[in-house]
């Protein structure tokens, strides 16, 4: 288990992936993208949420082009994150108990 991913940190990455117009290469340019979380917790819940198909990466883009994409699971688990966003716990503890 890892603690250090909580539904409010997940529930902001889904947020981010959900955003067309967000690459992750912004990551690298914007400011503004680096100071909502630290890059290397952002990295572990984009291979977190990818590991439990709650995103899909495509492969072989252009440099710069969109990667991530949420699939139908990811959907609803942002939409119940955000019915449940005045909560913040570890993510599995949140998957074990309600989805």
């Amino acid at each position: 288990m890892n603690d250090k991913l909580t539904t409010k940190i997940i529930l902001q990455i889904l947020e981010l992936v959900e955003d067309h117009n967000f690459s992750f290469m912004g990551l690298e340019i914007h400011q503004e993208y680096r100071e909502l979380l630290p890059r290397d917790i952002l990295f572990l819940g984009l291979y977190w949420l990818e590991m439990h198909d709650f995103i899909s990466r495509r492969k072989n883009i252009p440099k710069g082009a969109k990667r991530y994409f949420l699939n139908e699971k990811g959907h609803d688990l942002l939409q119940f994150l955000k019915s449940h966003s005045n909560q913040d716990a570890p993510i599995e503890n949140c998957l074990s108990t309600s989805l």
